[in-house]
Formats: structure tokens, C-alpha cells, sequence
């Protein structure tokens, strides 16, 4: 077996060996899923980052010594992708936080427009959080940080297109959230 598997690497005009990522990866995807979801527990976001890695080494196409070394870089990849969604998550928490705290509170708020408006500022951050990861940093970014389309192709390496297309998309999911929490279902 381990004949076969080096038998696909491919040769350079250096004689450097190469990896044949396409076959490669599918042989390690179960695990390395397995230990996304050890760490993170949400399937789907687990499936995110090991195509981030799966991605990551296509584009990278390391030079590894030999056919052993792929686990380990995997693996290595995959732990520094679940620790870059982690801190992520964690700073779009903390400025969700930061932001409901810095909103002025006048003075005359009192009773009942006090407890609407922070229902209000309850239910947006409810919303935001459905939003997929990476439309929620958009939203967060664009309308927070006041991020232009441009700034945000080039963050997320996208079309300009592509920002404005996942903007209007998260506001609409984000208007039909909010119905939703409302109880205004019925529109």
C-alpha cells in the first residue's frame, strides 16, 4: 500500500517529489473532521474549516520530506484553523458586547422604551448570530467598521460582486430573523 501511495507522486524537473493532494486528502478528511469536531462540535462549521485546510494545502502545495509528513501538517493545519475560528468567533462576540455596551442610553429612557430598546439590541445580536460566519464578519465589518466593498473583497479574497451579493443576502436573512423574533411571522 504505502508502495501505491508513493508510486502517485508526481516528479519535478529537480527530482523534488510532489504530493498528490487529490488523492491525498481524501484518505485523511474523516479524521481530520473528527478532530475539528472534538474542538468546535458544529458539523457544519467543523466541515468549514477542514475545507479551509483542504484548500490551504492545494494552494500552498507544501514540499513535505515524505508520504508520514502529510498527518503531521494536516493535523498542524487543522489545529491553527479551529484556533484562527475560535479567535474569530471570540472577537465578533466581544464586539457584538462592546457595541451594545457603547450605544447611548438617554436619560429619559425609562420603563417601558428602556426595556423595548434593549430588547431591540437583544434580538439584532440574536440575529447576527445566525448569520454564517463569514457573512456575519461581513455585516460586522461593514456596518460597524464602516469597511468599504473594496476593503472587504480584498480581507476575504472575493469579488467586490460577491460582498455586495452576501450583504444584501445577510440583510434579508437578518429582516426575516428579526420578523421572526418579533412574532411578525405573518409578512
Amino acid at each position: 500500500m504505502c508502495e501505491e501511495r508513493l508510486s502517485r507522486y508526481n516528479t519535478m524537473s529537480t527530482q523534488e517529489p510532489t504530493i498528490d493532494w487529490e488523492t491525498e486528502l481524501p484518505l485523511h478528511r474523516e479524521w481530520m473532521v473528527q478532530i475539528a469536531r472534538a474542538r468546535l462540535g458544529d458539523l457544519h462549521v467543523c466541515e468549514d474549516v477542514v475545507q479551509d485546510v483542504i484548500l490551504s494545502a492545494v494552494r500552498q502545495n507544501p514540499r513535505l520530506d515524505s508520504l508520514s509528513n502529510i498527518r503531521g501538517w494536516l493535523y498542524q493545519a487543522v489545529v491553527k484553523r479551529i484556533a484562527d475560528h475560535l479567535r474569530t468567533r471570540y472577537r465578533q462576540t466581544r464586539f457584538i458586547d462592546e457595541l451594545a455596551e457603547r450605544e447611548p442610553k438617554p436619560v429619559l429612557e425609562t420603563g417601558w422604551h428602556w426595556l423595548l430598546a434593549e430588547e431591540q439590541r437583544d434580538s439584532l445580536a440574536t440575529a447576527i448570530k445566525t448569520l454564517p460566519d463569514l457573512d456575519r464578519e461581513i455585516v460586522i465589518l461593514k456596518f460597524a467598521k464602516n469597511w468599504s466593498y473594496r476593503e472587504l473583497a480584498e480581507r476575504f479574497g472575493i469579488a467586490e460582486r460577491a460582498v455586495e451579493y452576501r450583504l444584501v443576502r445577510a440583510k434579508m436573512q437578518l429582516r426575516a430573523e428579526l420578523r421572526k423574533l418579533s412574532g411578525d411571522d405573518h409578512e
